[in-house]
């Protein structure tokens, strides 16, 4: 099933994923019934009322099986990038993110820490679960008036267990990317977070500075900078397999040579400058491996985690009492 061009088999879809994110996170599953998919019997199936005082797990996980469906949508119909959820896409989920919100009285940042979690870990539960979607989307499909029964769906899900080469793949990605965070934060960049993603793959949100109001020297030793937190991933995949090495000194490689370029840093000696952040990276890491290693098995239990929780796990295990202190005159900014 490769493509699912029908209105009908993109619903089948949608509502499989949710029921399969339920089934996975413990929730009983009632059945799937697509002749009542109205925008309020949808929320009162898939969003249970959340009391105040619920934990970061509990919110996570309901803004999972919010999330799950459409992001199923997209891979099913052969998106090649799982959208922000700015997209079109997510307009009905955008509402009921901001209604969950409202029932749990966060402020704006507090919830968006959970959103992002709960993102991450609907991506996960996607890839994960491709067969079990599938495999409920076509018997959503065949079944008569397109109901299944709770019993049927735990059954089909069940008989299709999690992919295990995913759950195999993520340390490598944790590993990767807990080492461009916690470089990062040492250098005195600012981070928003990790993200793991379905396929084997992941990201860091390091926040950008303007290089317009940075001086000459400035800009080099800000690209030094990049440069190390960025070869800090290429350090970290030493037991990767050849694939993922492969493919993410490859990246890495080409967010140095895009910096070089955006800075305007023509004179720099490129090759000499990457060996340069590599010592520099190597150094960091063997200081703070623990610290990476504490990032990644989080990272790889929840799929994302944020830039607060990696500036504490990086302060609770620096060697100095003022981790970053001295690396760079601009923006040192661990909290």
């Amino acid at each position: 099933m490769t493509q699912v061009p029908s209105t009908m088999d993109l619903e089948a879809v949608h509502e499989a994923a949710i029921v399969v994110a339920h089934h996975r996170l413990g929730r009983r599953v009632k059945g799937v019934d697509l002749a009542q998919r109205s925008d309020r019997t949808r929320i009162l199936r898939v969003k249970r009322q959340m009391r105040l005082g619920a934990t970061g797990e509990e919110i996570a996980d309901e803004i999972c099986t919010i999330l799950v469906g459409s992001i199923a949508v997209m891979r099913f119909t052969g998106s090649s990038e799982i959208k922000s959820l700015e997209a079109e896409e997510f307009a009905w989920e955008r509402r009921q993110l901001a209604r969950l919100q409202q029932s749990l009285r966060l402020s704006p940042e507090d919830f968006r820490f959970h959103r992002d979690r709960g993102f991450a870990r609907a991506k996960r539960v996607t890839g994960r679960n491709f067969m079990a979607i599938k495999e409920v989307t076509q018997a959503i499909l065949i079944a008569p008036g397109n109901r299944l029964s709770g019993r049927d769906v735990r059954r089909i899900i069940d008989a299709n267990p999690e992919d295990p080469t995913m759950c195999q793949f993520d340390r490598h990605v944790a590993l990767h990317e807990s080492a461009h965070a916690v470089v990062a934060i040492v250098l005195g960049f600012d981070v928003n977070g990790i993200t793991l993603l379905p396929g084997g793959s992941g990201f860091t949100e390091v926040v950008p500075e303007d290089a317009s109001r940075m001086t000459y020297q400035e800009r080099r030793a800000y690209a030094s900078s990049f440069y190390a937190q960025a070869a800090a991933g290429i350090i970290s995949d030493s037991d990767a397999p050849s694939s993922w090495d492969q493919f993410g000194h490859q990246r890495d490689l080409e967010g140095m040579q895009n910096m070089n370029a955006e800075m305007g840093l023509s004179d720099m000696a490129f090759e000499d400058a990457v060996e340069e952040a590599k010592r520099t990276a190597r150094t960091i890491l063997e200081q703070y491996a623990d610290s990476v290693k504490k990032v990644a098995a989080e990272a790889q239990r929840s799929g994302h985690v944020d830039g607060r929780r990696i500036r504490q796990i990086v302060k609770e295990s620096s060697p100095n009492a003022e981790s970053g202190k001295g690396r760079r005159t601009r923006s040192s900014r661990m909290k």
